[in-house]
């Protein structure tokens, strides 16, 4: 008994001490901070929406994020100015069209805006609105409340 339990042992040594087993990473990837705000700003006699959100990358990681103009920063309106469903992503809040990468060094910010036109705020009821964004990295999608907005921007809370 004693001799099959050495060999045992022994197996499982040699066997779980190899690369396969070390390469294995069950973490997380690494994900950026993300704090995203929301402001009226007016021009040509209208008032738009400017959503904007801080990317710093707080991680030890390079972090390769989409911006630019194939890829803007996304935002979602909607009817809950609670912020209940800020946390909530989904693959459609993705950017689609994944062109340039930005690396994101460790330590580094960088900073993404994006406005809405009074024309398409006009499509909206009056109301109180919740904004989200959602920031497309290589490997995933992160999205972070933005405050609540209420609608026609010219109104007082």
């Amino acid at each position: 008994m004693r001799k099959t339990l050495q060999v045992a042992l022994s197996a499982c040594a040699i066997g779980c001490s190899g690369d396969i087993v070390d390469s294995i990473d069950h973490r997380a990837p690494p994900m950026p901070s993300i704090i995203a705000t929301t402001r009226v700003v007016s021009g040509n006699g209208a008032s738009s929406l400017e959503v904007s959100a801080v990317v710093s990358n707080g991680t030890g990681t390079p972090l390769q994020i989409a911006s630019g103009p194939q890829c803007p920063l996304f935002v979602r309106i909607f009817p809950d100015s609670t912020g209940e469903s800020a946390s909530t992503t989904t693959p459609a809040m993705a950017c689609s069209a994944v062109g340039a990468l930005v690396d994101l060094a460790p330590g580094g910010s960088l900073l993404m805006t994006r406005t809405i036109s009074a024309d398409s705020l006009a499509s909206y009821s009056p109301g109180t609105y919740g904004v989200n964004v959602a920031v497309t990295m290589k490997t995933s999608v992160v999205g972070v409340w933005a405050g609540a907005v209420r609608l026609p921007l010219g109104e007082s809370r």
